[in-house]
């Protein structure tokens, strides 16, 4: 099985997987070990993705084909759970590029870019893997099925009319989606039907106080599921518990550097990258 990591030239944290993959044996999607092999890096200067091998030390050598090219202006990148296929979404052209991952590492694109909406600046996969939803910042989420051979097809628009669309995570349990409105400065819950259907959640709209920065991300830990979203004034991470309903519950605030901009979570640690101090803050859940 092809082990691919995803990194992102538009965001200062590196997103790669480490120690779990799903499992394309008859057993479904059962966790198995693995280790990253590739890597891929958004150019969008250039409207370019960097390719790469990455070396048990973490280690990155550019493969024999460096640079392949994406759509115009591409902002976000993702990698089905398999390893096997690649999107970017091009926010130039409002469309997503489509990739499979050859033996050694270096992508072909397997079909004609798909149209999204307008400007979509973030990809994620649902938890199952079945979907693939485009965060468009024009105000809307674009949603996919993903086939057998790895193809995209649309399947809806969910229209939310905010002014600044950036991040977008699942509840740990995958019944739930949560939307950051930077504009509004606002959190619109979903509900997430087996289809991969989304519906609003009442309410609608969530307040956010001060500036959210847009990452989200969501985790579960001992007694619930929480979810945790950036914000800029003041600068921290605010803490929401998810109900089985998928309502928040905002239980705590905790201080991060200058301008977070960039979060990841993994196993019991949260890494936050904040812009203006050039640092990383570390925190155990």
């Amino acid at each position: 099985m092809k082990c691919v990591a995803v990194l992102s030239a538009m965001v200062a944290m590196i997103l790669s997987g480490c120690g779990q993959a799903p499992s394309t044996s008859s057993g479904g999607n059962t966790p198995v070990p693995w280790t990253p092999q590739y890597a891929y890096v958004i150019n969008l200067a250039d409207s370019t993705l960097s390719q790469y091998s990455m070396a048990a030390d973490g280690s990155l050598a550019p493969l024999s084909t460096p640079t392949i090219a994406t759509g115009s202006a591409p902002m976000a990148i993702a990698a089905d759970l398999t390893g096997r296929y690649v999107y970017v979404s091009n926010t130039g052209d409002s469309t997503i590029s489509q990739y499979s991952v050859n033996p050694d590492g270096t992508l072909n694109p397997t079909s004609s870019p798909i149209a999204s909406d307008l400007f979509p600046t973030e990809l994620i996969l649902s938890p199952n893997g079945d979907f693939l939803y485009s965060v468009n910042s024009g105000g809307s989420i674009s949603q996919y099925s993903i086939g057998a051979d790895g193809s995209l097809t649309w399947i809806s628009i969910v229209s939310i009319g905010g002014f600044y669309l950036q991040g977008i995570t699942f509840s740990p349990s995958g019944n739930f989606a949560y939307v950051v409105d930077v504009g509004a400065q606002a959190l619109y819950p979903f509900s997430v039907a087996a289809t991969g259907a989304l519906s609003p959640l009442s309410p609608a709209s969530i307040p956010l106080p001060g500036c959210p920065s847009g990452p989200v991300a969501a985790a579960s830990v001992s007694g619930g599921e929480f979810l945790y979203v950036l914000g800029c004034l003041p600068n921290e991470i605010e803490v929401f518990s998810i109900g089985s309903d998928g309502s928040l519950v905002a239980t705590s605030a905790v201080p991060t550097g200058n301008s977070p901009e960039g979060m990841i979570i993994s196993g019991s640690t949260i890494y936050v990258t904040n812009l203006q101090d050039a640092t990383v803050s570390t925190f155990a859940r």
